[in-house]
């Protein structure tokens, strides 16, 4: 018999990073057994590794040559537990402001520290042990995150090629490579939250930001003093934040499509628009049948800000009392809210959940056991409610439903525009994010949930954008491009 081809995926921990490369994993996983997968990352993140190759084993014939995904551990910690040490806060909690002009220079401030990362020390541990890893298992291609800066470091000192697998749009990637200087005056500067199109009051304002993110980038003190302590370790640090542009050579694919983002006037040929990139996932009634019973009731809205976000007692009660105003205009409506509260200690919990319990319309779960996906894929979800991460905003595309984004940092902003660009979703709070006003977000619901001309077309879009991507299934022809570079 003939060894098998050897893949490796190199990925962050962060689920934002990390779930294309497992969707991936799987797809090939399932579908070319004559190829043996590699995954190297963060202790914390093997379980999953695990759930893919075991969920990945059912669809195999028993009688199949199956090996599973063989994990290789990183040492130090996931990036943003590093960052959560030199913060001495919570990473989302850092992250958070507001949109806007002073919001975005805000953010701009600890741009520097985020692509600082790790600290050199350990940066430089996390480099070996990857380049360790290349060596030893020797594979025909590295499939890498293209924030992980050691695996690009190692790949560049290795002289091995990479394929870039990132979670995010198409426009983030590629926007510095818009001819006519495109980034400047037609894209909302990052974190700003502004509209698109951008009008032309804001364009001049649109381009000072975007020159003060570049500053804040290089004049980093924090970047600074690593580059130097690397380079007096015999070290080339690479630059944090890569793209396209950097090296033709290097393919990217993009869980994105030019109809689901902003438009585009050049796509270079080395990016790839795969379409959303998700897992594969098993019906909620295979999972969990009690909680399938319950959402085939009647419609639904799903509200999940995510795995970073911790409610606290105030965001909470906001949250319910936007809830409440939904329940007490639409009757025939249900919700089933993911709540991560920041200590699941605190009596205000359990008193909410009391409360939910006691209400059959409203139901609170710290956890979903079935995939989010799986929940949206159902018929009655009318709506979903999310932060705008890339893994939420397109999960919700492929699901054909229409979104409400409560953005919170950064990219966030950019996913809040998309949606209400496209015509498929709203963000009720560009006066008060990073949080949210209970009547406002409550009107907001309303407004997608009733039946209105303005709802009818929203789900009428969000229909059509699942029926492209349902013809374009990211995870399926990501996995073919790797299978034709190896």
């Amino acid at each position: 018999m003939a060894p098998k081809r050897k893949l490796v995926f190199i990925t962050n921990r962060e689920h934002g990073a990390s779930n294309v490369h497992l969707a991936v994993s799987y797809e090939i996983l399932v579908n070319h057994p004559d190829v043996e997968i590699r995954f190297v990352s963060f202790p914390s993140l093997e379980k999953h590794v695990r759930a893919v190759s075991d969920q990945a084993r059912k669809q195999v014939p028993a009688k199949a040559n199956f090996t599973p995904i063989i994990f290789h551990s990183l040492p130090g910690t996931p990036v943003t537990d590093a960052l959560e040490a030199r913060f001495k806060t919570a990473f989302y909690k850092t992250m958070m402001h507001p949109p806007g002009f002073s919001g975005a220079l805000q953010s701009y401030k600890l741009m520097g520290n985020f692509a600082t990362g790790w600290p050199g020390e350990m940066h430089l541990q996390i480099y070996a042990a990857t380049a360790g890893f290349i060596k030893d298992i020797n594979p025909l291609l590295v499939v890498l995150d293209p924030v992980f800066v050691p695996g690009i470091e190692a790949c560049r000192d290795l002289k091995m090629k990479p394929v870039m697998l990132s979670p995010n749009a198409m426009k983030d990637i590629l926007a510095q490579q818009q001819p006519r200087g495109k980034m400047l005056w037609k894209y909302p500067a990052i974190a700003s939250g502004f509209p698109y199109p951008l009008p032309l009051y804001l364009i001049p304002v649109n381009i000072y930001l975007i020159f003060r993110l570049i500053l804040s980038l290089v004049l980093s003190k924090s970047l600074s003093a690593k580059n130097a302590y690397m380079k007096k370790n015999g070290h080339n640090p690479a630059i944090p934040f890569t793209a396209p542009a950097n090296d033709d050579t290097v393919t990217w694919l993009v869980p994105s499509l030019p109809e689901i983002d902003l438009p585009l006037a050049f796509i270079p040929k080395n990016a790839i628009p795969c379409g959303p990139i998700i897992m594969e996932f098993a019906p909620v009634a295979d999972i969990d049948a009690e909680l399938a019973s319950w959402l085939a009731r009647r419609p639904t809205v799903l509200i999940n800000l995510g795995t970073l976000y911790k409610f606290d007692e105030g965001a909470a009660k906001r949250m319910l009392g936007a809830i409440e105003h939904l329940l007490e205009k639409i009757k025939d409506v249900q919700v089933l809210w993911k709540l991560s509260a920041e200590r699941e200690e605190d009596a205000w919990v359990g008193e909410m959940r009391k409360l939910a319990r006691d209400d059959g319309r409203l139901r609170i779960e710290k956890w979903i056991s079935a995939e989010i996906a799986a929940v949206l894929a159902s018929d009655t979800v009318v709506l979903a409610v999310h932060h705008g991460g890339a893994s939420s905003y397109h999960e919700a595309i492929c699901a054909g439903k229409p979104q409400i984004i409560l953005p919170m940092w950064v990219d966030l902003y950019d996913f809040a525009t998309r949606v209400e660009y496209l015509g498929i979703g709203l963000w009720p709070t560009k006066s008060s994010a990073p949080s949210w006003n209970a009547t406002e977000l409550g009107a907001a619901m309303v407004r997608i949930v009733e039946d209105s001309e303005e709802s009818r077309a929203m789900r009428r879009r969000a229909e059509e954008l699942k029926e492209l991507c349902r013809k374009n299934q990211g995870r399926k022809v990501a996995a073919e491009r790797i299978l034709e570079m190896m």
